[in-house]
């Protein structure tokens, strides 16, 4: 489960000109940094979960994007159009269970979601768990590793909402995109998605969640440094790459492990060389990106200062 922008003008589009313009210019009716919240729910089986649209209203939606829902979707409201944890909440207790319940999927049942507030209020665990719903929170700056839906679905269906948008303007000559046509709008890019069930099982296939295999993430996403401009900036030595490529993994690992706990690091490198993570079945996939990480700042025996501590203190850490 994981929200993403949708915005209401094109990235890329075409424009025809007489052949010799150097300046060519198109008319767009939305504000570049227009962008609407959509949810999106999936499971392992390749079902699509009712979505919901997020507009930013402080009272009550205007009767016509409230009709604008298609079938089987959702319009909520907030007063910043952000997710936040009552709409969250809202969302889970008004289309989310329902759903369930009306299709008959077998509890309990497992929830990822990022670690952001607005998924993990004190509320939404004490509803999810009367629901016997489980809720995991991958960790930061990894979901579009561990994220199925950031891993298969969100670009299709940014593409397919790109050509949608672009197709719009065209037969209504520039004009802006009205908020109750956003979400129709979105439901026809999601059924342009070819094969929609294999899309959605190749997300939890990828990120080792069904079936179950961590090490079919693709844990050297993390470690990525900054991408070439282009061609041609392939000048620098070899090692002056190695190097950087060490720097990189080394400044991950640091931050990893400066938000571990005490015990968390010590159980970690205790089973470092273990193939199968024998510890709390929570900490799974962070000890297999840690893993991974040190395995890469290892191969270099001078990028790590053996002196050097990155957990937190004692004193800081609470039911040690």
């Amino acid at each position: 489960m994981d929200e993403t922008a949708v915005r209401t003008v094109p990235t890329k589009e075409e424009v025809f000109a007489q052949t010799g313009e150097k300046y060519v210019h198109t008319n767009n009716g939305n504000s570049d940094k227009e962008s609407y919240t959509a949810l999106f729910a999936a499971n392992a089986a390749g079902t699509l979960a009712p979505p919901m649209v997020l507009f930013p209203y402080k009272q009550r939606l205007p009767a016509i994007i409230a009709q604008s829902a298609p079938s089987g979707w959702s319009i909520g409201r907030n007063q910043s159009g952000w997710m936040t944890q009552e709409t969250f909440l809202d969302y889970l207790r008004r289309v989310f269970v329902p759903w369930i319940e009306k299709v008959k999927i077998p509890l309990p049942i497992i929830i990822f979601v990022d670690g952001h507030k607005s998924h993990v209020s004190y509320e939404t665990i004490e509803f999810c768990r009367s629901n016997q719903i489980t809720l995991v929170s991958l960790y930061p700056n990894a979901t579009h590793v561990l994220q199925p839906l950031d891993v298969s679905f969100f670009k299709p269906l940014k593409v397919h909402w790109n050509r949608r948008l672009i197709n719009y303007r065209t037969f209504h000559a520039g004009e802006p995109l009205p908020k109750h046509e956003i979400a129709p709008l979105l439901k026809k890019a999601v059924d342009d998605i070819k094969e929609m069930e294999s899309v959605l099982k190749n997300g939890f296939r990828k990120c080792g969640i069904i079936p179950w295999d961590p090490n079919a993430v693709n844990y050297g996403m993390l470690l990525k440094g900054q991408k070439p401009n282009g061609e041609g900036n392939e000048t620098v030595e070899q090692d002056e790459n190695e190097s950087h490529e060490i720097t990189e993994a080394q400044r991950c690992l640091q931050y990893l492990e400066s938000r571990l706990k005490v015990g968390q690091l010590k159980m970690f490198e205790k089973h470092q060389s273990e193939v199968t993570w024998p510890g709390p079945v929570s900490d799974t996939n962070l000890f297999y990106v840690w893993q991974e990480m040190k395995g890469t700042v290892r191969s270099n025996p001078q990028a790590e200062d053996p002196d050097e501590f990155h957990g937190f203190e004692k004193d800081d850490v609470e039911g040690e």
